[in-house]
């Protein structure tokens, strides 16, 4: 791609994702600073919608970016500013000093995102079921709650309040977790999740 249309398709997918709305020809020519003219606009428009990078919604309503579009955008055309101090110290106030709790984090994360860029914001992770899980762990809160510790292979860590019919011991929690670890650890948690109910309910 060369350096004419980089700069149009940059400038095409800010425009449509500060507005949302197609972007025409004359409008790029407008807000791109480049002196060209709108139907030599129209001709590289066309060119990038022939490579997959937009695609035109109605016949005359502009062209919006594709996927293939949007990845070029992130991966070649964005520049990435350094956070200001401000900004990082946000950051650092909102999400550094918490429990590493995915929910609570990505909550976070998102209101950060929407505050920085002042555009509403999401944070996507993998799902859930496609992570394998690395080690479990139970720890002893009070005498009938216990902290399960679930960490995957992508660093993830979830905690989950268990509470329980009769106290546990230390030693007995150890044991448990060995057993869960040697068991289920290394497997899918989808799979973890299916063997589990399997297993319960074969024990019944």
């Amino acid at each position: 791609m060369d350096e004419r249309a980089r700069h149009l398709l940059k400038s095409l997918i800010e425009q449509h994702i500060a507005k949302g709305v197609p972007v025409g020809s004359r409008q790029l020519v407008r807000d791109a600073g480049l002196n060209i003219s709108p139907a030599t606009v129209r001709n590289v428009m066309a060119d990038l919608e022939d490579e997959g990078y937009l695609i035109s919604p109605h016949t005359s309503a502009g062209r919006i970016p594709t996927h293939v579009g949007y990845r070029f955008f992130v991966d070649a055309l964005l520049r990435v500013v350094p956070l200001s101090a401000e900004s990082h110290r946000l950051l650092v106030h909102r999400i550094g000093f918490r429990a590493p709790d995915t929910e609570q984090v990505l909550h976070a994360a998102t209101g950060i995102l929407s505050e920085l860029t002042r555009m509403a914001g999401f944070v996507r992770v993998p799902r859930r079921a496609t992570r394998i899980l690395r080690h479990v762990d139970f720890i002893a809160l009070h005498e009938r709650e216990v902290l399960a510790i679930f960490v995957t292979d992508k660093g993830d860590v979830e905690n989950r309040l268990i509470r329980t019919e009769h106290p546990f011991g230390a030693a007995e929690l150890a044991q448990a977790a060995n057993f869960f670890n040697a068991t289920y650890g290394g497997r899918p948690l989808q799979d973890v999740i299916h063997n589990l109910q399997r297993d319960l309910q074969q024990s019944r």
